[in-house]
């Protein structure tokens, strides 16, 4: 029984060490910033996609209403209000 235990632990302490190895503090705010980057560049092919194709945009805009059933106004708004939150927070 003790030697089972004994394994357990170390087996438990093993897969901790691995996890620690997979997932370091910097790699987390790599992925952070990586989606970050990503959210910003889809931003930007729907403002383009918007100016150039606008029957396409209000296609997906559409669908995105149909499955979140948010209303877009209020997104907009909460994420415009997220944002200059942020901008105007003073660094303590």
């Amino acid at each position: 029984m003790q030697d089972e235990v004994f394994y357990n632990e170390k087996l438990l302490e093993q897969v901790k060490s691995k996890r620690r190895r997979v997932y370091p503090e910097e790699k987390i705010s790599e992925v952070i910033i990586t989606q970050c980057i990503i959210c910003v560049l889809l931003i930007l092919i729907f403002v383009v996609m918007n100016i150039f194709c606008p029957e396409i945009s209000q296609s997906m805009l559409s669908k995105y209403k149909e499955h979140t059933g948010a209303e877009m106004d209020r997104v907009l708004v909460n994420a415009v209000d997220k944002i200059i939150e942020f901008a105007s927070a003073i660094p303590k």
